[in-house]
């Protein structure tokens, strides 16, 4: 569920599991583990978190498992 003020502001939570296309519908990543920052910044920054050789379609996954080390994954 979307916050009501998140909402008004037209922002959308994401899931791990839904950032296959993160790359073409973001410009800025925040990841969060347990209410704490884990990541801020582009979505490409973030990106280049994936170790090499991640297929693109798992960029992003990837990407937040290295970040959090896989806490919170769906």
């Amino acid at each position: 569920m979307i916050p009501p003020l998140a909402r008004r502001h037209g922002l959308r939570h994401r899931q791990p599991a839904d950032v296959a296309d993160l790359a073409e519908e973001a410009d800025h990543v925040t990841a969060l583990i347990a209410g704490s920052i884990a990541f801020s910044g582009t979505a490409g920054a973030f990106l280049d978190h994936a170790p090499e050789g991640v297929p693109e379609a798992r960029r992003a996954e990837a990407a937040y498992t290295a970040l959090t080390g896989g806490v919170g994954a769906v």
